[in-house]
């Protein structure tokens, strides 16, 4: 099974990133590879990730939640024939600075 994480120092505080993963309807501003996010980002949520050039929408639970430190998005088949998890993590550093990365 292939997976990915991206990771990167950013000058900004945990709690200034997680305003900005946690509010949906601006992802299509950041993020080129989605274009909308339907729902709210809160705990067991249901939300519809639209990404650019596709056609259908990925159905996503947030499955974990712990504000201005991670957050997983999970989306998956019945029987297990599927599963994907997005991983969200904030880590501060002691230079004022945010380790954030993401893995699938």
């Amino acid at each position: 099974m292939k997976s990915y994480t991206a990771a990167q120092t950013i000058h900004a505080t945990p709690e200034q990133i997680w305003d900005i993963l946690t509010d949906a309807g601006a992802y299509g501003d950041w993020d080129n590879g989605i274009t909308d996010v339907e729902g709210s980002i809160a705990s067991d949520a249901h939300i519809k990730i639209h990404h650019s050039g596709e056609a259908a929408a990925h159905d996503m639970t947030i499955t974990d939640l712990a504000p201005a430190r991670r957050m997983v998005w999970t989306e998956g088949l019945p029987l297990g024939l599927f599963r994907e998890v997005t991983t969200f993590r904030l880590l501060s550093e002691v230079s004022g600075t945010t380790r954030f990365s993401i893995s699938d």
